[in-house]
């Protein structure tokens, strides 16, 4: 049977400015898999790591940026990995941050 996993998750950046929200998207380094695709923070969770903190610790390994505000979004990505046989639940979340 068929494994379903949350083992990563989605982490989407914004900040206001004059009001008006501005969205960071980061470009994936050409030598990674999907090298060179724009996207949101990303991440794996680490063993006895919940989903949210996830996230925060990728938000400042991956920009240097810290939260001032974050939720979660009503919203789980998937995907299937045939090599694995396993679905993929991903966690999405929303933070933001001071510029």
């Amino acid at each position: 049977m068929t494994n379903i996993v949350v083992r990563v998750i989605d982490c989407h950046i914004v900040y206001l400015n004059d009001d008006k929200p501005k969205f960071l998207m980061l470009k994936r380094s050409p030598n990674k898999i999907f090298g060179g695709i724009w996207q949101c923070v990303t991440g794996k969770i680490k063993i006895d790591e919940k989903p949210i903190q996830t996230a925060i610790r990728e938000l400042k390994e991956e920009t240097g940026l810290y939260s001032i505000n974050k939720w979660t979004i009503d919203y789980v990505n998937h995907f299937y990995e045939t090599e694995f046989d396993r679905m993929n639940l991903i966690p999405v979340f929303g933070i933001e941050v001071n510029k």
